[in-house]
């Protein structure tokens, strides 16, 4: 991407990141920042109880200390920084689009 984009809203940030985002395999996703040029974020749905984790600083050094703390539920949307809302809803659109394949016989 490279350019940085921080005049778009929440909702286009996602789709910003939704659209560039690099699948490792069906639970490990990157994204590359939308405000920090060469930088990339490493999404990883297994850890945390199967909530996600991420190496963006916003949820190494905000969310994550939080819930080591017991501040906030790790299921709850609090524990979720935009990349992993963001690699969770490509994981369930996977998941849906093979079980409708599955169930359809295609």
């Amino acid at each position: 991407m490279g350019e940085q984009l921080t005049s778009l809203s929440f909702e286009e940030e996602l789709d910003a990141l939704r659209a560039n985002a690099i699948t490792e395999s069906p639970t490990r996703y990157i994204f590359e920042s939308l405000n920090q040029n060469g930088v990339a974020h490493l999404v990883d749905l297994e850890s945390n109880s199967l909530q996600g984790e991420c190496s963006c600083q916003h949820f190494q050094y905000r969310i994550n200390p939080m819930i080591q703390q017991g501040v906030i539920n790790v299921k709850s949307e609090k524990a979720r920084c935009k990349h992993i809302r963001v690699a969770r809803q490509i994981f369930y659109d996977v998941v849906i689009e093979r079980y409708s394949e599955l169930i359809s016989g295609s």
